[in-house]
């Protein structure tokens, strides 16, 4: 099933497997194979990837930032807000977390030009295999630069075992949210956004509730 990691433990030892192949996670754990804590005071990890739009073909001024759950992107020239009529590119980084342990291999297309880096390594040469570990996070960052015209964006990989190469699933990418003051009764749950336990309040979880504060 889908949620098994490395060592055939089904869904982390963090919940069970449904008949249909899906973890259904215990309290305090969340991703598809109930592998991340759900409970953290200083970050949260969310689904896809965090992106910064540039104008210029090489990162010469921010422009926008936005989320993508994977990397698989059309549109027009011009249609990303802030964006005038001249070059641009886009960073997204985040972390890939395979489900499945073994050699992988990468493909980073796109117009005009994308590369892409595994924990700092170029990683879209098709002939090089990276080894990588189920369950383990690696740092990851794409490059996108466009010229003019239309532009659009693909990431894909070739997982162990698999005789080609496909898009890398939403469920594989993250992105870190900080929450800049920890939150001290509570979990972080957005960028500077925290969930307070029962029993306390405020912008960082730090003030009971039946404080006269």
């Amino acid at each position: 099933w889908l949620g098994t990691t490395s060592g055939g433990l089904p869904c982390s030892g963090h919940g069970s497997c449904e008949e249909a192949g899906v973890c259904v996670c215990d309290p305090g754990y969340q991703g598809v194979d109930c592998s991340i804590a759900a409970c953290n005071a200083e970050r949260a990890l969310l689904p896809g990837l965090r992106a910064i739009f540039y104008s210029g073909y090489n990162f010469e001024e921010r422009a926008a930032v936005g989320y993508f759950r994977d990397i698989n992107v059309n549109y027009n020239y011009g249609s990303i807000p802030r964006l005038g009529s001249s070059y641009f590119s886009v960073m997204w980084t985040g972390y890939i977390r395979p489900f499945v342990s073994g050699l992988y291999n990468f493909r980073c297309d796109g117009d005009d030009y994308c590369i892409a880096f595994v924990n700092g390594i170029q990683a879209t040469s098709t002939s090089v295999s990276y080894n990588l570990t189920a369950g383990q996070n690696y740092r990851l960052k794409i490059e996108g630069h466009q010229a003019g015209g239309n532009a659009w964006f693909a990431f894909y990989w070739k997982p162990p075992s698999d005789t080609g190469f496909s898009l890398v699933p939403e469920f594989n990418l993250y992105h870190d949210a900080v929450c800049e003051q920890p939150c001290v009764h509570g979990c972080c749950v957005s960028a500077n956004t925290c969930r307070c336990f029962e029993g306390y309040t405020g912008a960082d979880c730090s003030v009971p509730m039946n404080s006269t504060a």
